[in-house]
């Protein structure tokens, strides 16, 4: 596996990490809500929200990449074999 594809896979298991920590988050800040202000456990539930959607957009970002490069590299074994052919165009 190039190193590339071993930082999206990472990128995966970190976000299929994070989806899992925000929901065992969720449910004991539910557990413990009532002994904080209703503003504080909003702002709270809001922040794990977003660190959530931090993660998502972080494996979209990982996915993006991987099609770059493969289009990347497959435009560069094109021109490579093209050029050992004979026919550099």
């Amino acid at each position: 596996m190039t190193l590339v594809a071993e930082m999206i896979n990472q990128l995966d298991v970190i976000e299929d990490d994070t989806d899992t920590l925000q929901i065992q988050l969720r449910q004991q800040l539910m557990s413990i809500e009532d002994q904080y202000s209703p503003v504080d456990v909003m702002f709270l539930y809001k922040i794990l929200e977003w660190i959530g959607g931090i993660a998502d957009q972080a494996q979209r970002v990982g996915s993006r990449l991987e099609i770059m490069l493969s289009r990347y590299l497959n435009k560069e074994n094109v021109t490579k074999t093209r050029f050992y052919n004979g026919n550099p165009g």
